[in-house]
């Protein structure tokens, strides 16, 4: 070593010295997706997904430069599961899925997309999945796009079954919170 400091290394304590001298911290913070919007004021939904990112926040200025975005979570209040996505990207990203009383409700990769500003998850666009009743009990599986999903409300009753096939929907069952069906849908197969 000729005692010489690399020139990133050199770059990184610099830019380290500099946020600290003028305030700036590393910042995380909460949004709603603009894709789930409120009929009646127009702004993103309280009910809809939230954005959880990391940042630099300079004081007194309301913008956070450098926003990456970590994590998706949902909050199904009709079935009463909590959905969260380890957001990596485009692409397939791990999600777990939890009932009210913080047992699994499944696990596995689902897709995510961006559209302009908005990140959309579906839990139902499926990798890979592992789904358990309410009392943790294995009940379905996806492997490679291809098996069912089924959802049960934090009460009990079955919610949804989703059967699937190399990625494409073929039927959807969903049950009231009674077990009566309210929709029994038939894909077709080759769209």
């Amino acid at each position: 070593m000729s005692g010489r400091v690399p020139a990133r290394a050199l770059a990184i304590l610099i830019l380290a010295c500099l946020a600290v001298a003028s305030g700036m911290w590393w910042k995380g913070g909460v949004e709603s997706s603009s894709a789930y919007m409120e009929i009646n004021t127009g702004r993103p939904s309280e009910f809809g997904a939230q954005l959880l990112y990391r940042g630099i926040k300079l004081p007194g200025v309301p913008i956070v430069f450098f926003k990456r975005y970590r994590s998706i979570v949902e909050m199904d209040r009709h079935a009463g599961v909590t959905i969260a996505v380890d957001y990596k990207g485009v692409g397939f990203n791990t999600f777990f899925a939890f009932y009210r009383d913080g047992t699994m409700a499944g696990t596995g990769q689902c897709m995510v997309e961006e559209n302009g500003d908005q990140i959309l998850h579906d839990i139902h666009n499926l990798k890979d999945g592992e789904f358990y009743d309410t009392n943790a009990n294995l009940v379905s599986t996806v492997k490679n796009g291809t098996g069912i999903q089924t959802l049960f409300y934090s009460e009990g009753p079955k919610n949804w079954e989703l059967h699937l096939k190399q990625g494409r929907r073929l039927r959807l069952t969903i049950w009231d919170k009674n077990g009566s069906i309210s929709l029994d849908k038939k894909y077709d197969e080759n769209s």
